[in-house]
């Protein structure tokens, strides 16, 4: 026993010093938790804040940080990103930034950039931040897309944030604007290169510059990536479409960003400018990261950032079954696809989807398929507009139609609860146009407050129905369009689907006019409608057919209520006892010969009344419905006057011969 406890002293002594160590370690690594002063970040750019930028212009940003804690290291999240810049006088969102391929640097220790284009940032995960007494910097540079739809002002930030240590530091922002040019510009010396070098079978076919001496020689632009694009991501596969100025081979290598060791390629070997990559076989919920390298015909190499993509958790199951555009209730889009839009027209989206209940959102928005010749990129036109479920699986928008003329498409992005993510366009073209105007036969000049009716010509009846009719949009109560009338330019706010038209034009000054148009296949704008001056400057003709919209107007307020339906109630049962008591009174006194006189004075005179006011009624009615031109009416209206012209020979007779 007593050895045991000396054995057990001993002990203690021996552990006590190394108790005391551990515990001095533990205290000197315990550090205080890092705090939102502990760490600076700041954004800034090569142009001042709120400059107005134009088509083209490249901004580089640079994002400013460092931790004044002077003690430990922390593990540091810095990004970068840019958001849709909002349309100043119209409240819609548009997409204006491109990033520039491999322009975002590496962060101070040599930690690379990693881009995410779907959501529009730029990461660098720092690991083991420590002390500097100057910030370090990351800076990448955006460029203004061309082909933007709108001359309207359109205010878009760019942001800084950072997570330092788990600590969410707050966001820093950078505002600038962006506006399109009235006039296009003319085209500087570098697009123009590019242009002519792209149909060249190679990137060495052009002149060297000690060729000819003397002579004017545009120089070859480095060869660069134009442009890289995520189009489609699922569970188990991916869409990415690389573009370069010169035409080149490529290979893509993209691996679970979690573990780059795990390489995979595709390549392809024809020189192209354009490639579309389809990455399958991928794992579900995972992140990718890629990376694209391709290669000129002169050996040239060029690699780019490193992107990122997620994979979404399982397959989509939704579908676009059907799809159309409207304007005022007018279908635009037939089985032509062929629309022709009025520039910043409201147009209304319709879609109906099956299994619609697992997407998030539907994001809709133009594209411009005219940009320098080709179709290079989706440009979002003005008003890019979320689709909201209106009915169970329809959704359904309002956006306005671009405001520059040009060939247009409807591209969509959706994106449901598992992650699925796709780009996808509508079947149909849209042409911007002007509106429809008339002008001055022999001045050209735009004639204002002119009238405008329409017929539309039905193939599979072989002839003309009013507007109104052939569209359906005659209601119990009123024409949902009066004649069309042009604005102080001459214009007529119009949208029609695609038909063979009859229209017809009145205006103050100017003799009645009536023309056909066709729109087809090949018309890609709204027509331009001359007429002539009239010798008489009021025409009775015209001052009629005012007189008669006006009271076509009028009428509609008065027949569309209830208060009509009881006056006519209330007279119908007035004639109906005043009739009963005439008889009556003719009967009692049938003996008395004055008596008989004057009841039949009255009674004649009261039909005739009855009839003129029946006759006058029926033609306001027939005004109100809209088919006052039919034969219905004509023959009513003939029936009428023959009825009316009876009684008063009736009444002559009766005075002539008592």
């Amino acid at each position: 026993m007593r050895k045991l406890l000396l054995i057990l002293f001993a002990f203690l002594l021996l552990a006590t010093p190394a108790m005391a160590q551990i515990q001095h370690s533990i205290n000197v690594s315990a550090t205080v938790p890092p705090d939102v002063a502990d760490f600076e970040l700041s954004i800034e750019a090569d142009v001042p804040a709120d400059t107005v930028l134009t088509e083209g212009d490249e901004v580089t940003f640079t994002i400013n940080y460092r931790t004044n804690a002077t003690s430990g290291t922390y593990d540091t999240v810095i990004v970068g990103s840019w958001e849709e810049g909002l349309v100043i006088d119209s409240s819609g969102y548009l997409d204006v930034y491109d990033y520039v391929i491999n322009s975002a640097t590496d962060a101070h220790d040599g930690t690379p950039p990693v881009i995410d284009l779907i959501n529009r940032t730029i990461t660098w995960n720092i690991s083991g931040l420590d002390y500097s007494a100057t910030p370090h910097s990351v800076s990448f540079t955006l460029r203004v897309k061309s082909g933007l739809p709108t001359f309207s002002l359109i205010e878009v930030y760019t942001n800084a944030d950072a997570d330092f240590a788990g600590v969410t530091i707050p966001q820093e922002e950078y505002r600038l604007y962006v506006q399109k040019t009235a006039v296009n510009p003319t085209p500087t010396a570098a697009p123009t290169a590019i242009v002519t070098a792209t149909p060249g079978p190679s990137a060495t076919g052009g002149p060297a510059p000690s060729s000819t001496p003397g002579a004017s020689v545009t120089p070859t632009p480095p060869f660069i990536f134009v442009d890289i694009d995520i189009d489609e991501v699922t569970n188990d596969a991916a869409t990415i479409r690389i573009e370069t100025n010169q035409p080149s081979t490529l290979q893509l290598t993209y691996y679970p960003c979690a573990d780059p060791d795990t390489k995979l390629t595709q390549s392809s070997s024809s020189f192209a400018r354009r490639h579309t990559v389809r990455l399958e076989a991928l794992s579900p919920d995972t992140e990718y990261c890629f990376v694209v390298t391709a290669t000129n015909a002169s050996g040239t190499k060029i690699t780019s950032d490193i992107f990122t993509f997620k994979t979404a958790l399982r397959a989509e199951k939704f579908k676009v079954t059907e799809s159309y555009v409207s304007w005022n209730n007018i279908v635009l889009s037939t089985d032509l696809n062929h629309v022709i839009a009025v520039k910043k027209a409201p147009l209304n989206f319709r879609l109906r989807i099956d299994n619609p209940d697992e997407l998030v959102k539907i994001h809709g928005s133009f594209v411009s398929t005219e940009v320098l010749g080709v179709q290079e990129k989706s440009f979002s036109a003005v008003g890019g507009v979320d689709l909201i479920e209106i009915s169970p699986g329809v959704f359904s928008a309002e956006i306005l139609a671009p405001e520059v003329l040009g060939q247009y498409m409807f591209s969509l992005e959706l994106q449901d609860t598992a992650g699925n993510t796709s780009k996808r366009q509508l079947p149909m073209r849209f042409f911007v146009s002007d509106k429809l105007q008339i002008v001055d036969a022999k001045t050209k000049q735009p004639v204002e407050d002119a009238t405008l009716s329409l017929d539309r010509y039905q193939e599979n009846l072989k002839l003309y129905a009013s507007f109104n009719k052939s569209f359906g949009l005659q209601t119990e109560n009123t024409t949902m369009f009066a004649p069309f009338r042009s604005d102080s330019e001459g214009g007529v706010m119009l949208l029609l689907p695609l038909g063979k038209y009859k229209a017809q034009i009145q205006a103050p000054g100017y003799e009645a006019y009536e023309t056909e148009f066709r729109l087809d296949l090949d018309t890609d704008q709204y027509p331009v409608i001359s007429i002539k001056r009239s010798k008489s400057m009021w025409k009775v003709g015209y001052i009629f057919s005012r007189m008669h919209e006006s009271l076509a107007f009028t009428l509609s307020e008065y027949f569309s209520t209830k208060v009509f339906w009881h006056f006519m109630l209330i007279k119908t049962i007035f004639i109906s006892l005043f009739f009963i008591v005439l008889l009556y009174l003719y009967k009692r006194y049938w003996n008395n010969l004055s008596s008989q006189q004057l009841l039949r004075e009255i009674l004649v005179w009261y039909t005739g009344l009855v009839t003129i006011c029946l006759l006058f009624e029926s033609y306001l009615f027939t005004i109100y419905h809209g088919f006052d031109r039919s034969w219905i009416f004509i023959i009513l209206f003939i029936c009428y006057s023959l009825l009316f012209l009876y009684f008063l020979k009736k009444k002559l007779t009766y005075q002539k011969y008592g």
